[in-house]
C-alpha cells in the first residue's frame, strides 16, 4: 500500500488563493471579549490577541488560546494532569499555582488554574489562567497569559471567554 499512498499524496496541490474560513476543522467555538480578538488559527488551536494583532509587539498584551488535544490520552488523575500541564508552558518559567478549582463548562468537567510565573524573554512577572476540560480520552486546553501589570483587567476577560466555550 505504501506506493499507492505515496502516489495519492503526491497529487496534492496547494491553492495559495484559497481562503480558509476561521474555525475550519475546529470542533468548538469561543467568543472574543474585551480587547481580545481572533488573530490566528494554528492546526486545531484558536489564538486571540489584543485587537487581533499577531504577533503582539508589546509583552504586556494578553494572549488567549483554545485548542483540543491531538492524540488520545489516558489521564488517571485530571487535577494532577491540569497542574502538570500549566507547568509545561514553554514561554513561562518559575510557575507557582495560586488556585486550582473544579469547573464545568459545556457539560464537561475540568479544572481552572490561576498561576504566576516569569516570561522567559522579558523576565516580566506573568499571570497564567488555564482551564482544561476533559472529554473521554481527549481534553480541551484554554489558556490566557498576560503580564502581572495587566492582571486585573484581563483575568475577568479570560474567565468570561472560557465560559463561552462550546463544542460544535
Amino acid at each position: 500500500l505504501s506506493e499507492k499512498l505515496k502516489a495519492s499524496i503526491l497529487t496534492v496541490v496547494w491553492d495559495r488563493k484559497k481562503t480558509v474560513t476561521t474555525g475550519e476543522g475546529i470542533n468548538f467555538t469561543v467568543e472574543a471579549k474585551g480587547e481580545l480578538k481572533f488573530s490566528k488559527q494554528i492546526s486545531n488551536m484558536l489564538m486571540f490577541t489584543k485587537n487581533g494583532i499577531f504577533p503582539s509587539e508589546d509583552v504586556n498584551d494578553p494572549l488567549f488560546l483554545v485548542g483540543q488535544s491531538i492524540s488520545k490520552t489516558s489521564i488517571p488523575d485530571n487535577e494532577e494532569f491540569a497542574k502538570a500541564r500549566v507547568l509545561k508552558i514553554s514561554q513561562v518559567t518559575d510557575v507557582k499555582i495560586e488556585q486550582s478549582n473544579k469547573i464545568e463548562i459545556d457539560n464537561l468537567n475540568g479544572y481552572e488554574i490561576i498561576a504566576n510565573g516569569k516570561d522567559v524573554k522579558s523576565e516580566q512577572p506573568m499571570l497564567i489562567y488555564q482551564v482544561i476540560l476533559f472529554e473521554e480520552q481527549s481534553y480541551f486546553l484554554i489558556q490566557g497569559l498576560v503580564t502581572e501589570k495587566n492582571r486585573q483587567s484581563n483575568l475577568e476577560i479570560f474567565k468570561n471567554m472560557a465560559v463561552t466555550f462550546k463544542r460544535k
